[in-house]
């Protein structure tokens, strides 16, 4: 993305120019791609002018190395002080100023995040920060004004590492160097498409999923293909080029997995382009001409600065005014061709008064210099993400009445142990709740869902002189034997799950609640996030391994004589309702609707038939908090104006004791004697027809 100067290529196989006009044109059609994929003009792939700009950026970069190779005035001193120059003035000034406007807008837990991806756009590391954090699809992306930095680090990292390799090989014996990069670009293309399968948020951002991409500009600039001899060749070569970037940009969506094989037209259709228009002794071709044109040669020569700007001023605007951007909504193409305008325009001036004057500057020493400037640069960059990562917040007094939502927003993990008693003897964190002087025979166990009823179940233990264990596990599902292929640093759940599944066995244990996030490890995915794949296989066989895996751990359990009380799903939100209301309150910004109730249905649709038949398993008991939250329309998050959830799918206090009710079914003693099927709040099959029971929230 950052490599848009000028430069000399000279190759073996292609004649030096000063500089080509076409690939200036096909920088701008590049940025032009990826501003109207996020300004949701018509182009439902044009994400993938980020590849466009990587094998350009390989392309031109391999060229000038090989050429200063090539009479022995190689440096990478001087190599890097080039690269300095070039991205990092325009790149800290967006980074300066964003973090200004952040600070002025974003709420606290946004705001640490964002001093989290400020610390990786100063370390180089932005991609991996990211891919750790969310996916670039889905609805959190949206809230992070330094997401596009993630394409910056992948060049930086590789601007690292390349020109050392490139130098070591070409000397040593330059015949090997081909051979080097071609295995190099053979094995990330076969990792990028295989993790694209395993784990799709990731593989977008990650490195070695993107070095094929690079090195595919770096091949073509070392000479691997042959000159076109013939002018109907180049033409055919640059027309389809053309179609197959077009293609990618037209025919991809968001839902496409990505890069992977998808990255391919795009890619070999930038190498088609670039290869056609590199014979000097012919005349351009007719892509070549096109692409030359001043509109897209003035584009693309403020490429970079349009790329840096487009986003933070989407996203920042967004996160203030999202009534301003209405989706598909009448008026949306005109807000997008505003904001493409104005990017433009800030893109512009980035380019007048940051880019060149620091590209033209005659600095005394320049090594020295540079580096200095760009020690200068990071230190401040680290300085301001360290002290909004520690001190969030701290450009504002927000009002009283949204203080507690905040508190409870950035908690980001809800109610814990730590303030109970520990359960001796189970697996840590788990705690003892409610009674103190009688022993507990019951455990709740599940993910984070079992937390978030912590205070609720205390309150039943303490009303009803009961003892319950609490044992949740983060992100780790009540499933023996689960293995997660799309998630290895949650495979530590196995040694909870072992330690649990032996416990529970024991004859003190009377009864296990069981409670978990159903429908995310059903389908494999959590907010776009992580993925929890129960099979090696594709996605779609997730559901099945999840169905055999939760009936084999009830019917184990339940056969050694235990009562299994399984809680079934929270409804889920499409937005994240502390931060709702948290707007809404200080901003007067509208809340969401409510998700409707075939919603909630469609998304438990692998999760509600598996439960429906445990039911019928002896021992075994399904109670279904959905009755208490849902209606025959809609499931709510609020009650009497306050929410009851602290995200998009936890439940907070106030929603925990909103289900009371349920909770008082779960452990309660006449419930389990009575008959298991004879309460409607624990069959679905109302609630599947549309006609719940009548004890929903309002």
């Amino acid at each position: 993305m950052s490599n848009r100067g000028r430069g000399t290529v000279q190759t073996r196989s292609f004649a030096a120019k000063t500089h080509r006009l076409d690939i200036d044109g096909l920088r701008g059609l590049a940025v032009a791609g990826v501003v109207a994929y996020h300004f949701g003009l018509g182009v439902p792939g044009g994400y993938g002018g980020v590849d466009i700009f990587f094998v350009i950026s390989g392309f031109l970069i391999a060229g000038i190395i090989k050429s200063e190779l090539d009479v022995g005035s190689f440096s990478l001193a001087g190599f890097y002080v080039r690269r300095i120059r070039r991205i990092l003035p325009a790149l800290v000034v967006m980074a300066v100023v964003t973090t200004l406007f952040a600070a002025a807008v974003l709420f606290p837990v946004d705001l640490k995040a964002y001093g989290r991806s400020l610390l990786g756009v100063a370390t180089s590391t932005s991609n991996y920060v990211f891919a750790h954090e969310t996916g670039y699809f889905n609805g959190p992306a949206t809230g992070k004004p330094l997401l596009h930095t993630w394409s910056l680090s992948v060049e930086e990292q590789f601007y690292l590492a390349f020109p050392l390799l490139l130098a070591v090989v070409y000397r040593w014996r330059r015949d090997a160097a081909v051979a080097v990069l071609v295995l190099i670009a053979l094995l990330s293309f076969a990792y990028s498409v295989r993790q694209v399968d395993l784990r799709p948020e990731r593989a977008f951002f990650v490195t070695p999923t993107r070095i094929w991409e690079l090195l595919a500009g770096v091949l073509l600039a070392l000479g691997v293909a042959p000159r076109f001899a013939s002018r109907v060749l180049r033409e055919s070569a640059a027309a389809a080029g053309i179609a197959l970037i077009l293609f990618g940009y037209f025919y991809f969506t968001n839902q496409t997995p990505f890069p992977g094989i998808a990255a391919v037209p795009l890619c070999l259709g930038a190498v088609l382009v670039i290869y056609a228009g590199s014979e000097t002794s012919a005349p351009p071709t007719v892509v070549a001409r096109f692409l030359s044109l001043p509109p897209a040669v003035g584009i693309g020569l403020v490429s970079y600065s349009i790329y840096l700007w487009h986003w933070p001023l989407m996203v920042l605007v967004r996160y203030r005014f999202p009534d301003v951007w209405q989706g598909e909504a009448t008026g949306h193409l005109s807000v997008g061709l505003a904001f493409a305008a104005a990017s433009t325009a800030l893109g512009a001036l980035s380019w007048r008064f940051v880019e060149q004057p620091f590209r033209q500057s005659r600095l005394r020493n320049p090594p020295r210099s540079a580096f200095a400037s760009a020690a200068l640069s990071i230190a401040l960059l680290a300085s301001l993400a360290f002290w909004l990562t520690n001190r969030p917040g701290w450009f504002h007094n927000w009002p009283n009445d949204i203080r507690p939502l905040l508190a409870e927003w950035g908690t980001g993990k809800g109610p814990s142990c730590a303030s109970h008693r520990v359960a001796r003897g189970w697996p840590a964190p788990a705690c003892l709740v409610g009674a103190s002087d009688v022993a507990a025979d019951t455990v709740l166990w599940g993910d984070s869902h079992a937390t978030a009823l912590l205070s609720s179940v205390a309150a039943y233990g303490a009303a009803h002189d009961r003892a319950i264990i609490i044992a949740s596990y983060l992100n780790c599902p009540p499933l023996a034997d689960a293995v997660f292929y799309g998630a290895p640093k949650n495979n530590h759940c196995h040694t909870s799950v072992d330690e649990l599944m032996k416990r529970v066995m024991a004859p003190d244990v009377r009864r296990v609640v069981i409670v978990a996030r159903w429908a995310m490890y059903a389908e494999g995915e959590n907010d776009g996030r992580e993925v929890f794949l129960l099979s090696p296989g594709p996605r779609s066989d997730n559901a099945p391994v999840f169905s055999a895996l939760l009936e084999a751990t009830v019917k184990r359990i339940a056969a050694k004589g235990r009562e299994v009380v399984l809680l079934g799903p929270i409804p889920e939100q499409t937005d994240n309702i502390a931060a709702a209301f948290a707007r809404h309150y200080a901003w007067g910004q509208s809340l969401p609707p409510e998700p409707t109730l075939a919603m909630f249905l469609n998304r438990q649709r692998h999760v509600l038939p598996v439960l429906q038949r445990l039911e019928a398993v002896p021992n075994v008991r399904v109670v279904y908090p959905h009755s208490a939250l849902c209606d025959d329309k809609v499931c709510h998050y609020s009650k009497d104006g306050a929410p009851l959830y602290r995200d998009t799918n936890h439940l907070n206090r106030t929603g925990a004791a909103a289900i009371s009710g349920i909770i008082a079914q779960v452990f309660s003693d006449a419930s389990s004697n009575g008959s298991a099927k004879a309460s409607g709040d624990r069959k679905p099959l109302a609630t599947l027809s549309g006609t719940g029971p009548s004890t929903a929230v309002p």
